[in-house]
Order: structure tokens, then sequence, then C-alpha cells
């Protein structure tokens, strides 16, 4: 995952591995997790190059001596956010005119505030304001007055400052984030939370720069879950699987990989469905089970998935049922995300 800096005097320092920047760019964090990374560090930086039983000693040594892991980063649920959208549409000044959502994920809390003030929602493209429509229930909009732009998450304020930069011909504008992070360098008129970094948001997490960095299930998370167990046929669960119903898909850059509890001979019917939806990813790693039988083994598929969290290394592992979420965090001690139980392992 990316660094999480914060101020340091007159730099800012990632919290987690020290790293110190004069400005809050991304940074692969390179936090270390046992004594083992932080001696391939040091014999990194001394120029020693590793040999062919280094990275078996670096191992070794972490798990002899592991670090304290760092609290999971906050989960947000859409339903959170829609939530809190009412609450900052009950935050906004009586005489606010118009809202105008920031492309693209501000267009969710700006929707769900100017339906619920009945007001005219706009869109802000290229510095100008642009009306998406009414519909029938709103007459035309009078002359703007107090226009009020929305937008989900203010992170560093560059975007905010861009935003008020673009719309400086406008002569009466104000600003609203539902969430703020504390250390943010401009901030809105109007917020609902603060929530520190690192956070991940439900709506933005399969098309956001962590995606890169993410192992996923596939049932429940990319699809629904198909039936599947002893009573369902071949012919049946092929049917089921290559008409699944889409939830979660990564379309902006690919995940790291597809780790899937699905048996190696659904292959070809996994990788149709996920041409035929423009799911993008590096890997697919399909279930060594020979049978139905050994995969419903008790623990079978989270031992499995936790092999391959050590395996592949990602920075998080999202996972559809939150047993096993649970317990693939427990065995890998790496974070497990469970959309469905909104928590962060």
């Amino acid at each position: 995952m990316d660094c999480v800096f914060q101020p340091a005097g007159e730099m800012f320092r990632c919290k987690f591995c020290g790293t110190k920047k004069k400005q809050m760019t991304r940074r692969n964090c390179t936090r270390s997790t046992g004594l083992g990374d932080t001696v391939a560090k040091i014999t990194s930086a001394l120029g020693i190059r590793p040999c062919g039983g280094c990275g078996s000693r670096q191992k070794t040594l972490n798990d002899w001596v592991k670090y304290r892991r760092p609290e999971p980063p906050q989960w947000i649920s859409t339903q959170e956010l829609v939530a809190d959208s009412y609450r900052l549409a009950g935050m906004l000044p009586a005489e606010t005119t118009a809202i105008a959502g920031v492309p693209r994920s501000g267009m969710i809390p700006a929707a769900i505030i100017a339906a619920h003030r009945h007001l005219p929602l706009y869109t802000i493209n290229q510095g100008t304001l642009v009306d998406v429509g009414r519909g029938s229930r709103l007459d035309s909009p009078p002359p703007l007055g107090l226009v009020v732009t929305v937008d989900d998450t203010v992170m560093t304020g560059a975007q905010l400052k861009r935003t008020r930069k673009n719309l400086s011909k406008y002569a009466n504008v104000q600003h609203a984030a539902v969430y703020v992070e504390p250390h943010a360098r401009t901030k809105p008129d109007y917020s609902v939370a603060i929530v520190d970094a690192p956070h991940l948001l439900e709506w933005n997490l399969f098309n956001s720069t962590f995606v890169a960095g993410i192992c996923t299930d596939m049932d429940g998370i990319l699809c629904d879950d198909p039936p599947w167990g002893e009573g369902v046929s071949t012919k049946d669960y092929e049917t089921s699987i290559y008409n699944a119903i889409p939830r979660y898909l990564p379309r902006k850059l690919p995940v790291k990989a597809i780790v899937t509890a699905r048996q190696e001979k659904y292959r070809a019917v996994t990788e149709a469905w996920l041409e035929r939806h423009g799911v993008l990813y590096d890997d697919l790693v399909m279930g060594p089970w020979a049978t139905v039988q050994e995969r419903a083994e008790p623990h079978a598929i989270s031992c499995w998935k936790s092999e391959q969290f050590e395996r592949l290394r990602p920075n998080f592992f999202v996972e559809s049922d939150k047993h096993q979420a649970i317990e693939i965090s427990q065995i890998s001690g790496g974070w497990v995300i469970c959309p469905d139980a909104q928590m962060v392992y």
C-alpha cells in the first residue's frame, strides 16, 4: 500500500516505514514486518547482493522477531456514505441554490444531497458548472446564488484547491466533503467526519490505486455466490457461474491476482466471464481440489487462501466470507477486507 504521510516539522513522514519527503506524494510503503526485512534493507543499502538462501533466512528472522502490525485501515461502506451524505445535507446553508458534484465519486453524495434538499444538481467540467438535468419534479432553476460543491473525500486538499481556483469566476461558491483527512492542507467549508489515512472506500476500492496490490476472492466479490455442493450438477454449476451477476469490477487497473476456490476444471468458463465483463487482473489462481468434498473440508479454503497470501504477498486480500476472512488474517497475519462484514481484519 502507499505510504501514509503525516506532518513532521517542515517535512512529511510515513507513520509506517519512516520515510521523509517534502510533499505527501504517493509512494509504495516499504514497512518491515519483522527483523528479516530490516536486515535485508540494511544489507541492500550497504551494496551487499542477496544470495540464494537470503530469502529463506529473511523469512526465518521475520517469524522469529515479528514487528507489531499497524492498525488495519478503516473501511467505509457505501451505506455509510449515503447516511453521512444526509447528515451533510442538513449542515449546508438554507440559502443554498444549487449543488455541484465533483467528478467522479463526488457525484454520489451530491446527487443524494440535491434530491434531499430539492435543489438543482450540477457537475463541474473544465471549470464550468454544467446542469445534469432536473426531471419533471423540479422547476427551472433560478439564477445561481450560493452554489455548494460536494466531494466524497478530501485527502491532501489538492483537488479542492483546484476546484476553488477553477470556479473562481462564479460569485458565490462554497465547498463541502463528506470525509476529510485531518492533515489535509486545504479543507472544505463543511464536512461530516474526520477519517485518518489509510482508509478504504467501498465505492472506489476496485478502481483506485490500491487495486494493484490486492488479491481478491471471486465469488461474493467480483460476482454473486453461485450455488455449489453435492446436489449441484457440473452443468448447472457452469451455467450459474457463466451467468453470475457482477458485483465489484476492477476496470481501471488489474488486481494482482484473483484467488478463487473454484476448481481448475472451471478455468475456461471463469475466464470467459471475466473477459465478458472487462475485469482486469494479472493472475487467476484456481483451487487445487479434485472434488467438491475435498474443498468442503473444515478450514480447507481458508488455509489454501492463506498460502496464496503468503506466496503472492499482496497489501490486502478481499474475502467475501466473514469466517474465512478472520481465519485468513489470523493464519497469514495480513490485512483481509470483508465488504459484507464491513470490516478489515
